[in-house]
């Protein structure tokens, strides 16, 4: 054999073992990869279940989210996610007095390596954790001040410039309605602009949540309805009213909440026929949500459209809604809210035609707020749930422009 062909062989046999040595590698480098982005999946959970649940009145409470936390181990995990997530839990509770905080040690300063690494890992994750970290810092340093965009809004645009540079559309989003919730007070006409152009890339969730897709599309026309409908724009506010009705995957108040503003904009545009059909649909679904309120506030809907569209002409289908309304109480909506109540009196003594009864009525309701949308906290469905229109989150109980700062809610 010559030794020009064993040379050949010998060197065949070394790539053939370089080969598969890569292949071994990048296999085992691939599964490990994997592991993590699923790992940190369950932190991204974690955390948006503590921040919207933690010491709330929910089907979660904290011993839940207690055993979660030492289920996944998060408090040993020196890895990039584990020292972000845990900075993440700890500042959502850190300005708590009156009730416990999250049970969670940060151990290791958060360094912009870290921040880096969970960058390259999954930039939609990175996008809203940085998002929320910045938004509940400043709100626990500025003790939940509206002072605080002065530090928000300028971060949450470099957050977003960061985002485009990743390539993400999806991240891209993420920071932009981010930007949006906290430019609601500085400027709602470019909080408008920033949802609009999130729109099309933000994710829909699906039933599990996170902080990625805690604020979703089905929140971005929640926003934009009440916005619209704020700027007397009732042709829009309609538009994504119905988006909600169609698309929301979750069966709630928002929904109910939707065929309310959607209806009002049928009013407004004097599309009463129109009003009417939807206020069909709207009853049918109450009639399986089980809640009084919800009842209520459909019912008293349905007789604004009959006396403010077709008045003497359905009065008696008036008045059979006025029966139903009374069947359910008005002393229970009164306990949820005053300004309902008060407004169906209103509306009451106008069908009843009782001039006595009415103008008590109207110097009651002045004295009350607007009738009140849950959406008017823009973040009584996201954790991240900032400004008065955009927040109703925690960083402590007593807030001054916001409410409860540190827990964004816009999808409960």
């Amino acid at each position: 054999m010559s030794a020009w062909f064993r040379f050949t062989r010998l060197m065949v046999s070394l790539l053939l073992l370089l080969f598969v040595s890569f292949v071994t590698c990048a296999e085992k480098s691939n599964f490990s990869t994997t592991l993590r982005l699923k790992k940190i999946d369950s932190y991204s959970h974690l955390a948006a279940l503590s921040i919207y649940n933690w010491n709330s009145e929910s089907e979660i409470d904290n011993h839940q989210i207690i055993e979660m936390i030492k289920s996944l181990n998060i408090q040993n995990d020196n890895t990039s996610e584990g020292i972000i997530f845990r900075h993440l839990l700890a500042t959502s509770t850190a300005n708590e007095i009156d009730a416990p905080r999250i049970p969670i040690y940060v151990k290791s300063p958060l360094l912009d390596k870290h921040w880096q690494e969970l960058k390259a890992l999954t930039p939609e994750v990175y996008t809203a954790a940085k998002a929320y970290y910045i938004y509940a810092t400043a709100v626990n340093n500025f003790d939940g001040s509206a002072k605080r965009l002065t530090t928000t809004v300028p971060a949450l645009r470099r957050l977003k410039l960061d985002a485009l540079d990743t390539g993400s559309k999806q991240a891209t989003a993420i920071a932009s309605i981010w930007l949006s919730m906290e430019l609601t007070l500085a400027s709602p006409i470019q909080a408008i602009a920033e949802i609009e152009y999130s729109l099309p890339y933000l994710p829909t969730r699906t039933g599990k949540l996170t902080l990625e897709n805690s604020l979703d599309s089905s929140t971005a026309h929640q926003w934009l309805r009440t916005a619209y409908e704020e700027l007397s724009v009732p042709s829009k506010s309609f538009i994504h009213s119905m988006e909600v009705i169609e698309k929301r995957t979750e069966r709630d108040e928002f929904v109910t909440w939707a065929f309310f503003t959607a209806i009002d904009a049928l009013l407004l545009q004097q599309k009463y026929d129109d009003a009417l059909a939807l206020s069909n649909r709207a009853l049918n679904y109450v009639s399986n949500r089980n809640s009084d309120q919800e009842s209520f506030l459909t019912l008293f809907q349905r007789l604004r459209v009959l006396l403010t569209g077709y008045g003497i002409d359905k009065k008696k289908e008036a008045f059979t809604t006025i029966s139903k309304l009374e069947a359910i109480g008005v002393s229970k909506v009164e306990l949820k809210s005053e300004e309902l109540s008060y407004l169906y009196q209103v509306y009451k003594a106008i069908a009843e035609e009782n001039n006595q009864k009415l103008p008590s009525a109207i110097e009651k309701y002045k004295k009350g707020c607007l009738l009140p949308y849950f959406e008017t906290v823009r973040s009584d469905h996201i954790p991240i749930i900032g400004s008065e229109i955009a927040s109703t989150t925690r960083a402590r109980k007593k807030a001054n422009e916001t409410v409860n700062a540190s827990k964004p809610r816009t999808w409960l």
